[in-house]
């Protein structure tokens, strides 16, 4: 009987000790932390000019879960430039972080390529361009980090949202040209 009973106080101190350590080891992160977060994630998963190390460890997007390595790495390369643009508390389940980043030239250039058409099937001519950019969002604690799937207006954000210290960060209103 007494045998049990140490068991069972064994047991329950084994448990508060392990909940007391994953509690601890999961800490809020900063804004300067979930922003060095955001910009390693783009480098590990190809979206900068750096090919990524580890190819099949890649974080799958929405779209792309049967195209393969070689098409994700292909359409991912140098579509993001590698400094964050801005970054804001909250994401779509409300806790954590979104952090923008801002595309490339590369990528700007081929959208300039695409056709436009009107309902009646005629080529028409391209809407003004916007300064777009894909959003990284992440748990409050730094973890479960994704890209959002659609790409996102940067001249939407608000100014207090802008990092002050990247030279990227400077979002034109394409509205007013």
């Amino acid at each position: 009987m007494a045998t049990r009973i140490y068991r069972a106080i064994a047991i329950a101190c084994l448990v508060i000790v392990c909940v007391n350590q994953d509690s601890q080891a999961a800490q809020k992160i900063t804004k300067e932390q979930a922003v060095k977060i955001a910009e390693q994630f783009i480098v590990d998963n190809g979206y900068t000019t750096v090919i990524p190390k580890r190819v099949k460890r890649l974080a799958p997007e929405l779209l792309d879960f049967d195209k393969g390595y070689v098409f994700q790495v292909k359409v991912r390369h140098d579509s993001l430039k590698p400094r964050a643009v801005a970054i804001w508390s909250g994401n779509r389940e409300g806790k954590g972080w979104s952090v923008a980043f801002r595309h490339t030239e590369s990528l700007a250039a081929e959208s300039k390529k695409t056709k436009y058409f009107d309902s009646n099937g005629k080529q028409m001519a391209a809407p003004p361009a916007r300064d777009m950019g894909r959003i990284i969002i992440m748990d409050e604690f730094g973890r479960h980090c994704m890209i959002m799937h659609k790409d996102f207006f940067l001249d939407m954000l608000k100014p207090s949202e802008l990092l002050s210290d990247n030279t990227d960060n400077k979002v034109e209103d394409s509205t007013k040209k």
